[in-house]
């Protein structure tokens, strides 16, 4: 799997999803290269930054709503759904492998459906029902986020591994995503 074939998968992911209509805001993915060194992501994507010492990355707010509306905010998505939630996607590779890799789901926290409509300002329309009537239909949703730094495996956190409700809980997977083609269905399957 080469950058290019990343970069391949996650467009045309994005192009089944924008033909379904289920699709309201898109940063394509762009390959930087620097040296024996590649990134696959949105323009969005910032590098995490990690402790020395304790090795965890600031995720404070990692599934809370202030998460969400941050990632929405500042455009660090690859794709709105119609139903406000953000994925995430990013690959680096060194000489060619995958070292690092974040594919995130980050669920919308109020219950939105913008199939077949434009959707200006969302970042204000969820705000504004936060703070009126819908704060206690607040959806109880967890982002689910596959991670893979080869770099920072150590014992309790393996390099391959899926976040779910705090930065902390981390379920040790086999090895990195290589291929985007088994998520539309799943997304398909969820729009029913």
């Amino acid at each position: 799997m080469t950058p290019n074939n990343i970069r391949q998968d996650i467009s045309t992911f994005a192009a089944y999803l924008l033909g379904e209509g289920l699709v309201i805001g898109y940063h394509g993915p762009v390959l930087k290269k620097y040296g024996a060194l590649s990134y696959v992501s949105s323009p969005w994507f910032p590098e995490v930054t990690v402790d020395d010492e304790t090795g965890e990355s600031d995720e404070s707010q990692f599934t809370s709503v202030g998460e969400y509306l941050f990632f929405l905010q500042e455009g660090f998505y690859t794709i709105v759904l119609f139903d406000g939630a953000l994925i995430q996607v990013a690959f680096s590779f060194q000489r060619g492998e995958i070292t690092k890799h974040r594919l995130g789901y980050y669920p919308c926290p109020i219950e939105l459906d913008f199939r077949g409509e434009a959707c200006e300002n969302l970042c204000e329309i969820i705000e504004e029902e936060l703070t009126g009537k819908a704060i206690k239909s607040l959806n109880c949703r967890s982002s689910i986020r596959f991670d893979f730094d080869s770099y920072a495996a150590r014992n309790g956190h393996s390099a391959s591994h899926v976040h779910m409700n705090r930065p902390e809980t981390r379920i040790p997977a086999y090895g990195p995503i290589k291929r985007l083609s088994l998520t539309a269905p799943m997304i398909h399957h969820r729009r029913l």
